[in-house]
């Protein structure tokens, strides 16, 4: 490859930073090009045009860009808070609190390190969960009015809030992950 092929959208494969040393440093031979190859393709398939127009950003551009997907993952984030308020308004409460929290600090913080970005990352793909959890507390919710006409309604409800539960746990686990995030955070202020 020329170097200009090397650089080009064409062959970035993005990884996060402990699998990008994993593949370029620590174990390169574990993993061929073939394998990169089909990773690249299966997560780019449906996005490839979009990268390859990405070659002439500038960088106010790229800034809109980030802006734009930063203010759709909020008014997502904010739809799982409304959502899971219905479910436990304490823990939206304190969810609430925290994304609060990192709004301020990110509107106040001229940059992050590697490790705050991994753990919000982590945190932002456990709040995901929470749009399936209210829906299926709901789902058990009208399962359990006919409880008196159908064992199977028990049942489907426990299996349910069983799926909720381990939800719960997940969202608990988001929690630490926030306050350790928020903790980090609030050394750069």
């Amino acid at each position: 490859m020329t170097n200009e092929e090397r650089d080009s959208f064409g062959n970035l494969i993005l990884l996060c930073k402990p699998h990008h040393e994993m593949v370029d440093k620590i174990d390169p031979d574990s993993y061929p090009v073939s394998t990169l190859s089909k990773w690249k393709h299966e997560r780019e398939t449906s996005g490839q045009a979009s990268l390859n127009e990405i070659k002439n950003v500038t960088e106010e551009r790229l800034q809109e860009m980030i802006s734009e997907a930063v203010e759709v993952r909020d008014e997502q984030l904010q739809g799982a808070l409304d959502r899971f308020q219905e479910v436990d308004s304490e823990a939206a409460n304190v969810l609430r609190g925290l994304v609060g929290e990192f709004n301020d600090v990110r509107q106040n913080a001229s940059f992050l390190d590697t490790d705050s970005i991994s753990l919000l990352d982590q945190a932002t793909r456990k709040l995901s969960h929470l749009e399936d959890t209210a829906e299926l507390l709901h789902e058990s919710a009208k399962d359990l009015e006919g409880l008196h006409d159908s064992t199977h309604s028990l049942n489907v409800a426990t299996k349910n809030l069983n799926t909720v539960q381990a939800r719960m746990h997940d969202l608990h686990s988001l929690a630490d992950d926030l306050k350790k995030t928020a903790a980090k955070l609030e050394e750069f202020r």
